[in-house]
């Protein structure tokens, strides 16, 4: 009977380092889908922005024309680099 126990001790030590290991690899997806959602924001807030003619905050970006729309290519500064981009007609100057 002791013997058994020693089995299931040595089989929970290799199991739990692989479900910690898990539980923080689904933890960190969560958090970059959340700074995916919060640069999406801040992109298209700031794409509308510049292509109103409004003051806008500091972005890296890229404007391209696209027929008559004029399109903004925003990227992040984070070490995921996200990029996202929005076309609208020009409005301001």
């Amino acid at each position: 009977m002791d013997n058994q126990r020693g089995a299931v001790t040595a089989e929970f030590m290799l199991l739990m380092p692989a479900a910690i290991l898990a539980v923080t690899l689904l933890l960190g997806s969560f958090t970059l889908a959340l700074e995916r959602v919060k640069f999406e924001l801040e992109a298209f807030q700031f794409s509308r922005s510049y292509l109103y003619g409004l003051a806008t905050g500091s972005h890296e970006y890229i404007e391209r024309k696209k027929g008559n729309l004029s399109c903004i290519e925003v990227r992040s500064n984070s070490p995921f680099s996200f990029r996202s981009e929005y076309c609208l007609h020009k409005i301001g100057t």
